[in-house]
């Protein structure tokens, strides 16, 4: 356990003046330290080591919406007749909200209906026409019989046969001709029909309904405004179907969405109601990454219920995330690694010892069965033994003697350290596969945020009362909320006293 030692009483000339003037305040205004100690510990405020929870929150802002907002436009062209939706306002599903001016297209369609009927027409004269040619086929049919007979019995020229079975093809022609027109004018009818439809369709446009049951929450149109439908439909009215249960669109930070998972946990407070929380769950988290001035958030969408409707669209939602936590972690107040003495500087955490994992811990956290603590076992077992190899290797290598050699204790340069830190992780990670394999969900992220988090750990510096002394005793750090840190490891016990700052200057 690193360590500096130094006494607490100073040898500068002031100081008995400052003391006395210190202790006539503290008298004065009958302020006592929470925690005392002999042989000068008044000195300094301090706390005692202890165990308890940690809650660990993040903070994030959006904005509230409508879970389904439906917007309602125009697919005509026209002036505006009438309004008759407005906003606030509750409408159901094919409610007329607005008119567009419909003498247009009542002409169309009645120039439809002409158009129909004139096409019907055709289709019956084409009808008696096929009729006609029907029975000059059949007239002159007889008159080839008989000529035929005549023809037989030398009663007739050759010639006159041929003139009859001439005035049947022709006949025969014409018919085929009707017949052919009768297809003509039924195919332009159908499409009369469909011209119909379309002018009585545009007609019933010219009212336009609201397409869910909810609330109009905008509207973008008056009476007697002239709307251009052409290539994007104008939105006149926005619909949110229902305000029951509302939307929260937070931008989550690059470096805490990784904590974020679905079903989490979101309370939040808006301004019109400063002193009411409001809940909400996780229900996505959205891929598209939002980059401003280098700062990459990632959408989060939280449904919250709005039984009473007070929260409205668009309101700004200040939000906290429950990421967990640890229910008795081993913790210290945050001021403890924020003191330093004035007349030293601060010791420099040692490369080496980064990235320790604390399996006792991980173990404790993740609940283990005992199936899985045998597993765990094992894994612990195979990581530790390779990592005694390594350390073995290090030190049968020799040292470098040239005049370039690095200072004992410096890191691996950026890209090989890096590099070594990959691999020995996924060295980690294959290891504990088969233990992964039979957690579940909640042990899975467990293990997985114990695991990054000795990957990333934070080596911090607190100081320590022995006797008359302070000592600095480099510690790791876990998470923190804000009062407390978590620290890891065995590098403090419970019960020992660690100073926040001095009792004369708060610091």
């Amino acid at each position: 356990m690193p360590a500096l030692s130094t006494p607490t009483k100073t040898t500068w000339p002031f100081l008995p003046l400052l003391s006395m003037a210190a202790g006539a305040v503290l008298i004065a205004t009958g302020a006592y330290h929470s925690f005392h100690l002999s042989h000068g510990a008044s000195e300094y405020r301090t706390a005692l080591v202890d165990r308890g929870p940690i809650r660990v929150e993040i903070a994030a802002t959006g904005n509230l919406k409508a879970v389904i907002t439906v917007d309602v436009g125009s697919q005509l062209s026209g002036q505006v007749a009438s309004v008759e939706g407005d906003f606030n306002q509750h409408v159901h599903a094919k409610d007329p909200i607005a008119h567009i001016d419909p003498a247009t297209y009542e002409i169309r369609l009645t120039q439809a209906k002409a158009d129909l009927a004139s096409a019907e027409a055709s289709v019956a004269a084409a009808g008696a026409a096929a009729r006609d040619a029907d029975v000059t086929v059949k007239s002159a049919g007889r008159d080839l019989v008989r000529r035929q007979a005549l023809k037989q019995r030398g009663l007739i020229a050759q010639i006159d046969l041929d003139a009859a079975q001439l005035v049947l093809d022709q006949s025969t022609a014409r018919r085929g001709s009707a017949l052919a027109q009768i297809q003509v004018t039924e195919a332009t009818v159908k499409q009369k029909h469909a011209a119909l439809a379309n002018a009585q369709l545009d007609l019933d446009r010219t009212v336009i309904t609201a397409p869910v049951d909810g609330v109009i929450v905008l509207r973008n149109v008056q009476p007697g405004q002239t709307v251009a439908a052409s290539f994007q439909t104008p939105v006149l009215f926005q619909i949110a179907e229902d305000l029951t249960q509302m939307e929260l669109d937070l931008n989550v930070d690059e470096a805490d969405v990784g904590q974020v998972h679905e079903g989490q946990d979101v309370h939040f407070h808006v301004d019109a109601f400063p002193n009411r929380s409001f809940r909400g769950k996780v229900e996505q988290i959205r891929l598209s990454a939002l980059t401003v001035q280098n700062v990459v958030t990632y959408p989060v969408v939280v449904i919250v219920p709005n039984v009473d409707l007070a929260l409205l669209p668009g309101m700004t939602a200040n939000a906290t995330l429950d990421a967990g936590g640890v229910a008795d972690a081993l913790r210290v107040p945050n001021a403890a690694l924020r003191f330093r003495p004035a007349e030293f500087a601060p010791p420099v955490p040692s490369a080496s010892s980064a990235g320790k994992i604390e399996w006792k811990d991980i173990e404790k956290k993740l609940q283990l069965n005992e199936e899985q603590k045998r597993l765990f076992d094992v894994a612990v077992g195979e990581i530790r033994q390779r990592k005694q190899e390594h350390q073995a290797q290090k030190i049968a290598k020799p040292p470098k003697t040239n005049s370039g050699a690095d200072p004992p204790g410096a890191s691996e340069p950026g890209a090989a350290g890096e590099s070594r830190r990959e691999r020995a992780s996924d060295a980690v990670n294959a290891t504990l596969l088969p233990l992964r394999a039979t957690l579940t969900d909640a042990q899975r992220r467990t293990l997985d945020r114990e695991l990054a988090q000795a990957a990333n750990s934070r080596r911090g510096v607190v100081w320590v009362h022995e006797g008359a002394n302070l000592k600095a005793v480099l510690v790791q750090l876990g998470v923190a909320d804000a009062e407390h840190t978590e620290i890891l490891g065995d590098a403090l016990k419970v019960g020992e006293v660690v100073v926040l700052g001095s009792a004369l200057h708060g610091g």
